[in-house]
């Protein structure tokens, strides 16, 4: 499928901002099923514009003025190419073998980020059911596709009622959050069993025309022998060639989709509009 993403967002000022440098992570990337055929941004600032480098090697938009403004609009529209993720979950290996390659010490070195918890995604065994816990005879493809119904079982979607700051720890104890909260419970889950995971920011193509395209977030876990597979325990899904990734981190933190350095005092006030548009592919 191809997509047309048009992103904007809107922020108005209570009172004048001085200076202003905003971070976006609103680009889709390029990845193994995703490519990025055009890319158009405008913003209404007078400043430089420019993009830089995440410390997991995704593009985020710079943007910065040293002139007063009391409003910042900014409009994206790309144009993506997504193709099917191959979703294979049984490795065909035996669950001591892929425990190998999950305890294998150069492994966890060079993926350590997606090992450890952070402040956001700790949990413990005292905090989730027993039957969340992988059992020592079960696949970790198998396990993950059971967890990922069971969590949205376990919580009820919700809006307004937790933050990008609400850890996982406090969603199950409220019970209800929204795709971020979903995706932290679920990584403080794997992390605690060693299984690597890390957390996706993207846009979601509903596909219906009742529901709107939104910024989402899911799961990306690491089968063995089969790499890394996108798990959405908020529509109890798998990723397929309607998730469109703008980039993975540890936690939200790592993509938050708007971020910025202001001097200025007062509220503000935000707003965001996103479509998607999808065409089938004709070199298909």
């Amino acid at each position: 499928m191809e997509y047309i993403v048009e992103y904007s967002t809107e922020n108005k000022y209570e009172n004048e901002v001085r200076k202003g440098h905003f971070e976006l992570m609103v680009k889709p990337c390029i990845s193994r099923y995703q490519t990025l055929r055009k890319i158009d941004f405008q913003h209404n600032l007078c400043g430089t514009a420019y993009y830089g480098k995440t410390r997991f090697n995704f593009e985020s938009l710079h943007i910065h003025t040293e002139n007063r403004f009391q409003q910042f609009r900014f409009q994206l529209q790309a144009k993506v190419e997504k193709s099917t993720p191959n979703f294979l979950l049984d490795s065909q290996q035996s669950p001591d073998t892929e425990k190998a390659i999950l305890e294998d010490k150069c492994f966890q070195i060079e993926q350590a980020p997606f090992y450890r918890n952070s402040n956001l995604t700790q949990l413990s065994n005292k905090h989730i059911p027993s039957s969340w816990l992988k059992k020592d005879h079960e696949k970790v493809g198998i396990y993950l596709s059971k967890l990922n119904q069971e969590i949205r079982q376990h919580l009820a979607y919700q809006t307004g009622v937790t933050t990008p700051h609400t850890t996982a720890q406090e969603v199950l104890q409220k019970g209800v959050g929204v795709c971020q909260d979903f995706s932290h419970v679920m990584l403080g889950v794997l992390r605690l069993q060693n299984i690597p995971a890390r957390y996706v920011s993207g846009y979601l193509n509903s596909n219906s025309e009742t529901i709107q395209a939104q910024l989402h977030a899911w799961v990306e876990v690491y089968i063995p022998f089969l790499g890394w597979k996108g798990f959405d325990p908020t529509n109890q899904l798998l990723e397929d060639e309607n998730y469109i990734k703008i980039a993975h981190g540890k936690d939200y933190s790592d993509c938050q989709p708007i971020k910025g350095i202001l001097q200025t005092n007062g509220t503000n006030e935000t707003q965001y509009h996103i479509k998607v548009t999808a065409y089938p592919n004709q070199e298909q």
